[in-house]
């Protein structure tokens, strides 16, 4: 009987820490299952309306944050969906996203729609005080929007 009553309280203990790490897994995460597919084709990257880097392609089938770092600049942590320290700050318009964070705006082009949806927000993260020892673009995308950042597409243009 003693057997009996350790297995249910197994299984009851198991059905309560799955649940609970369920919900936190999705309230950290935002709207984790809300994954779009991005495509940035022959991209282009202006800060204020001037030209910073070009020639870059992104594609993958499950986007959740794109990321990109820029010398002088900081780092810019962009995604569809909202999540923790992001604001809402500009718009995934077919082949542009654009957006205004601390007074600099951004805009990337691309030669075809960039998410499999023509129109989503922007949701964006600066750290001005993020610094990498490059002394150019860097972009990369994944999975996660804290550090530690990986740059699995890294892009580097020489200046």
């Amino acid at each position: 009987m003693s057997k009996l009553r350790l297995a249910v309280m197994t299984i009851v203990t198991l059905t309560v820490i799955t649940t609970a790490g369920s919900g936190a897994a999705l309230q950290a995460g935002g709207a984790a299952g809300q994954q779009h597919r991005i495509h940035l084709h022959n991209g282009k990257l202006f800060v204020d309306d001037k030209l910073s880097h070009h020639g870059f392609t992104v594609s993958q089938d499950h986007f959740r944050f794109l990321y990109f770092f820029v010398p002088a600049r900081g780092l810019f942590i962009v995604s569809d969906s909202q999540f923790e320290g992001a604001t809402e700050s500009g718009v995934f318009n077919d082949s542009t996203i654009s957006f205004r964070v601390d007074g600099t705006d951004i805009r990337i082009e691309s030669s075809s729609p960039i998410l499999s949806d023509s129109k989503a927000p922007a949701w964006v993260k600066f750290d001005p005080s993020f610094r990498l020892n490059v002394k150019s673009v860097m972009l990369g995308y994944g999975d996660k929007e804290s550090m530690p950042y990986e740059w699995p597409n890294q892009l580097r243009e020489s200046r």
